[in-house]
């Protein structure tokens, strides 16, 4: 561009207005976000180099390495000095086509060439364009940084979690707030440390495969969980207080506490105890006893939340975790996932993916089926219709009401289906499906084709039907009939 007959206006800053020194605050990407500095520095002796003792100070809140700090660091300084020479132009609006941040280069009439940046660009009313421009050079840009060490520096080293141990519950629903109106079924998984070490959380990871593990949840609360030392023994109460019955723990982690029996009944001491086929009692206790390291629970109530299908076939070694507290979470999962085979590792935060066991569970949606019907009844006699009846339970909402009001259905629709059994456990000898009420009339043609001749008990079994599963859990009695 040729400036010829053009004036402009040379200025330069003073020395004592630019730095002779070039400060850069960063968080340091290679330690841990700690904060860095680096500097830059004109001489200042022996030979003065200039005359400045101004310093400035550029405070970057972004991760950097020291040398790509150290590089801000020189690009600054530098640039503050070449760029303390500016010039003020009058040009025709033919330029009008530039912007600031664009270099151009201005030819003199002395032949003298300038390489500028324009800082500002003002058009006249007489279409005259006026410039403001510092000089450019390219080479400012390209330093080569070679960044001062830090001093005192210890890195912070996240302390390594204790492996987690993996509990998955496919259970009912522990709390009425879990419930998605049967638009969707889930699990719920918890995770507890080993021997109480610092406990810093784990993440959850899941498969659908096996091979390709992704974060599915997190939690930073470890739940206190044992080992049964002693089988819990069967009972064929579960609704009353079990105040016979004894279960002796050894605690891997965490501690258990006793309480009053008015608290019990409001929900506290609730725990699940694991059986060997993953199916899980869940239990309440009242008084506990520590002794040589051994906790014995007493005071029990058994077969919560539905889980009284459960309470046979505990064994020494069955795992005992409490669910009191924030660590037990559940894990929603779509109704196309029941039946699916689900994959997961626990890893304890600092620890490794590759370290983690697999726990697997296959996802039969007990949150949705229904409790097993209650109070089954049988009346009349063999020969003649006998009427067989049922209460219904819900699984959601079964708190106690003051006698007032109905419990409610918390299915799509009442519907059972009722078995007509060879014994107490024996095999199925009629099926019928479709029933809407809470009651059956055993015919005498149906005993007859049944069973040929008249039997002095009779053994039935009833299920609550879901929209979602199907069979709920089993209601099963045994009833004398008379001939």
């Amino acid at each position: 561009m040729n400036a010829e007959r053009e004036a402009f206006i040379e200025t330069r800053a003073q020395e004592v207005d630019l730095p002779v020194r070039f400060t850069v605050v960063y968080q340091d990407l290679e330690r841990d976000a700690d904060i860095g500095t680096q500097y830059a520095k004109r001489v200042a002796g022996p030979s003065s180099a200039m005359h400045s003792q101004n310093e400035a100070t550029f405070d970057l809140p972004l991760m950097l390495t020291a040398a790509e700090a150290k590089g801000i660091a020189l690009r600054q300084l530098h640039s503050a000095w070449l760029e303390r020479t500016g010039y003020e132009w009058r040009l025709p609006w033919t330029h009008v086509d530039l912007e600031p941040a664009d270099v151009v280069q201005v030819a003199l009439d002395d032949g003298t060439l300038l390489n500028v940046r324009l800082l500002e660009t003002e058009l006249g009313a007489n279409l005259e364009l006026a410039w403001k421009t510092v000089l450019e050079e390219s080479s400012s840009y390209t330093v080569t940084a070679v960044p001062g060490g830090g001093l005192n520096y210890l890195p912070q080293v996240d302390p390594v979690s204790s492996e987690a141990r993996l509990f998955l519950l496919d259970t009912p629903l522990i709390r009425d707030s879990d419930d998605a109106g049967r638009a969707a079924t889930g699990h719920y998984w918890a995770a507890g440390a080993y021997f109480d070490p610092p406990w810093r959380g784990a993440v959850l990871f899941s498969s659908d495969d096996g091979a390709v593990y992704v974060a599915a949840d997190e939690t930073l609360d470890a739940v206190a969980w044992g080992v049964a030392r002693t089988a819990l023994p069967d009972t064929d109460l579960p609704f009353q207080t079990d105040l016979t019955s004894q279960l002796h723990l050894t605690m891997v982690s965490g501690s258990l506490a006793s309480v009053s029996n008015l608290e019990m009944l409001n929900g506290a001491n609730l725990a699940a105890l694991i059986r060997a086929d993953g199916n899980a009692e869940l239990i309440q206790f009242q008084d506990i006893a520590l002794s040589l390291g051994v906790y014995t629970l007493t005071t029990l109530l058994r077969g919560r939340r539905g889980t009284e299908v459960f309470t046979s076939g505990h064994a020494v070694g069955d795992l005992f975790v409490l669910l009191a507290g924030a660590g037990v979470t559940r894990r929603p999962l779509g109704l196309d996932r029941l039946g699916d085979t689900l994959h997961y590792r626990a890893v304890g935060r600092g620890g490794e993916l590759r370290d983690a066991r697999t726990a697997q569970l296959t996802l039969a949606g007990n949150d949705l089926k229904p409790y097993a019907p209650a109070q089954l009844e049988a009346i009349g006699s063999w020969g003649s219709n006998i009427t067989l009846s049922w209460q219904r339970r819900t699984r959601v909402g079964g708190e106690l009401i003051d006698g007032t009001g109905e419990v409610p259905l918390a299915e799509d629709s009442e519907e059972y289906e009722l078995e007509i059994l060879d014994g107490p456990g024996g095999a199925v000898l009629r099926t019928e499906t479709g029933i809407t009420t809470t009651s059956f009339t055993y015919t005498s043609g149906m005993q007859s084709a049944d069973f040929g001749g008249a039997q002095t008990e009779l053994s039935f079994v009833v299920y609550q039907i879901s929209a979602q599963v199907g069979r709920g859990f089993p209601g099963e009695r045994t009833v004398e009939i008379l001939p």
